[in-house]
């Protein structure tokens, strides 16, 4: 009898945490995920699960509960205890409560390093997310020697000459944000298992002291000189720093 009551009524935990991020007048919303399981544990989904999830196109069956987060950008959650979760969230830029990735609302999800969607246990507390978004193009055009950043038919195009130090600065200075982004968002999300793999075994392979490669001296000279003109560039008012590294962006990033 007393099973049969606590099917009825499964006990309830809380999620908690804090969300960062986004504009100061946008409210953060959070989703939580129950994770499915087999003989190994949770299986994970991915952030593509989720933005199909957010925009109606699946119907999944993992979405738990969501809430918008107080002023302080602390949030609670009741789920149901014994499961794990994946705890997802997104600025709501325009107000309309549903995810708008044409309009690049910043996202981000808890993950402590080794995973990029880390599940939580159900009573897990004071979890940090902090929503991103890569930096749009742009609108108008802009120089420096040796280079120029403009659009052709609409589309953002970057034009250089000169060296290859001098090609390599002027594209590092006019595009250093969106350099950065994309390391950060594809490189490190998409193509790279998780930090630990980065560091450890992608790092040492590619760096250009390790002996696994030869790069031609030219080619390290635009890439050092690309690197020299992100510090400069105004679009990244001189930090150069990747939060999921914990460091700066580095020449073996680059490569």
């Amino acid at each position: 009898m007393l099973a049969f009551v606590a099917l009825l009524h499964p006990v309830v935990s809380a999620l908690s945490g804090h969300v960062s991020g986004g504009t100061h007048a946008a409210p953060l919303r959070v989703r939580v995920y129950k994770l499915q399981q087999d003989a190994q544990g949770p299986l994970p989904i991915t952030k593509q699960d989720l933005y199909r999830d957010l925009a109606g196109a699946m119907s999944c069956g993992l979405n738990v509960s969501h809430t918008t987060c107080s002023s302080s950008g602390d949030f609670s959650l009741d789920v149901h205890a014994g499961h794990q979760y994946a705890v997802f969230a997104w600025s709501d830029e325009n107000g309309d409560g549903q995810l708008d990735l044409g309009a690049q609302e910043p996202v981000g999800w808890y993950a402590d390093g080794s995973n990029w969607m880390t599940p939580v246990k159900a009573d897990a507390t004071s979890l940090k997310l902090r929503v991103a978004a890569a930096a749009p193009f742009p609108a108008d055009p802009l120089e420096t020697d040796h280079g120029r950043l403009h659009r052709v038919a609409k589309i953002p195009t970057l034009s250089v000459q000169g060296s290859a130090g001098e090609r390599g600065y002027a594209h590092g200075f006019l595009l250093g944000r969106q350099v950065l982004d994309f390391f950060r968002f594809f490189t490190l999300e998409e193509t790279t298992p998780n930090i630990e793999v980065y560091e450890k075994s992608i790092v040492p392979f590619i760096s250009a002291t390790s002996g696994w490669h030869s790069y031609a001296s030219e080619y390290l000279e635009e890439v050092d000189a690309l690197i020299a003109g992100m510090r400069a560039s105004p679009s990244l008012n001189g930090s150069m720093n990747v939060p999921e590294l914990g460091r700066d962006f580095a020449q073996v990033d680059l490569l």
